[in-house]
């Protein structure tokens, strides 16, 4: 394998800028293979659980960090987790760029560590200040309540900052027209406030009109708010037992050390055992027949409009949503990529998505080959990208020498 230090282009190799290829003639600086930015995440938490108070508190935060980078992920948006796994991760992930940081700001009771409650426009003014003194660029909001959601906006745009948005009750129309920047989970593409819990979600989905999904993609995607992809994440939260199948479980083990019941459901005689205990000590639960088939039907319905929202010129942001059930930070987006690949039939489209398309949306700087920083913004591989059947299995440009 060749690499563009070992000689002149032979014209077997290709340039991927994030947009279009650009034959090996053109590029100049490469040989044989295809050579692209690194890959962008639209979401992901820096942050995972530990159970013991004796654990390290940054070893979640390193594993999420080198993980991500390992896989090929230069370009990292926080979408929730405090200043200091915010602190650690930029300490880490030296080379990468990891934006948006910081915690969740919320009007309702906080969900976990990264949460922040804001209860009075004091708060929010307090906290609004401490993100822009961060340099996050993003806030990250959840809230229920369309009137927060329009105050949170006005403190954030004074500030300089956008604003993401969770919400369980507020549907994506609403939310364009209050101007949030980005909606949380594709799940909300068919306009409705999305049910509990992702079997909930699939199941309500399965109940919807396609008509009416189809004009609730195309008012979304006119709106020009971003909605992250999330897919992934929704469907092994959904069917448990397909995250078995995931590639690199023992990563998550010191990010999420639950995992541990899966990779016991995975040995001969323990799966039974390892099924009790996840649903136990997380509420994971493998759905019944009956259960399952009603969320494949929601996960139909949910893909075609995803790709309807696309074909529509809506502004989808690949993101995996890791860590989670099986989807390991760095590698979860890869998965990601190849769904939406398929999803679309169109291996290209996806990667523009999580490369070029996906800086354009977050404001960060374009790759160029002139102008990258460095082996460390750039993935080569040797397959060839335009089949829509292929496995976005990238990785790091090799090291000569």
């Amino acid at each position: 394998m060749k690499t563009s230090e070992q000689g002149p282009a032979t014209g077997t190799a290709r340039i991927f800028d994030g947009y279009q290829m650009i034959p090996a003639a053109a590029g100049g600086d490469a040989t044989e293979g295809t050579y692209t930015p690194t890959l962008v995440d639209g979401g992901v938490s820096l942050m995972g659980y530990r159970e013991s108070p004796m654990d390290a508190v940054t070893s979640a935060t390193d594993a999420i960090v080198e993980n991500s980078i390992r896989h090929g992920v230069g370009v990292m948006l926080d979408d929730g987790s405090s200043f200091e796994a915010l602190y650690r991760a930029r300490r880490t992930g030296v080379g990468s760029t990891i934006i948006g940081g910081g915690p969740i700001l919320t009007d309702l009771h906080p969900r976990t560590e990264a949460e922040r409650q804001v209860s009075t426009a004091n708060d929010l003014r307090r906290s609004v200040r401490s993100l822009q003194a961060e340099e996050s660029h993003w806030l990250n909001l959840r809230t229920n309540d369309l009137d927060f959601l329009g105050q949170a906006i006005t403190a954030a745009r004074e500030a300089g900052l956008k604003v993401s948005l969770r919400t369980s009750k507020i549907n994506a129309l609403d939310a364009a027209h209050r101007q949030a920047d980005m909606l949380i989970g594709a799940y909300h593409l068919n306009g409705m406030p999305p049910a509990g819990g992702a079997r909930g979600i699939l199941e309500q989905w399965a109940a919807t009109d396609p008509a009416t999904n189809d004009m609730s993609c195309r008012q979304i995607a006119a709106s020009g708010m971003i909605v992250t992809s999330g897919l992934l994440t929704i469907r092994r939260s959904a069917l448990p037992k397909e995250a078995l199948g995931s590639p690199f479980l023992e990563e998550l083990l010191p990010i999420l050390p639950h995992v541990r019941y899966l990779i016991e459901m995975r040995r001969a005689g323990g799966y039974m055992a390892g099924r009790r205990q996840l649903a136990k000590h997380t509420g994971f639960q493998e759905p019944t027949a009956s259960q399952k088939q009603l969320a494949l039907q929601g996960w139909e319905m949910l893909t075609a409009a995803t790709r309807t929202f696309v074909q529509y010129d809506g502004r989808l942001l690949p993101a995996s949503h890791g860590p989670g059930l099986g989807v390991v930070p760095g590698h979860g987006i890869k998965e990601e990529l190849t769904l939406l690949a398929h999803i679309y039939g169109d291996t290209v489209l996806a990667l523009r998505q999580g490369t070029g398309l996906a800086r354009t949306y977050l404001g960060v700087p374009q790759w160029s080959k002139d102008k990258r920083t460095g082996d460390s913004d750039s993935l080569y591989t040797s397959m060839e990208i335009t089949h829509p059947d292929v496995v976005l299995d990238l990785c790091r440009k090799p090291k000569t020498g």
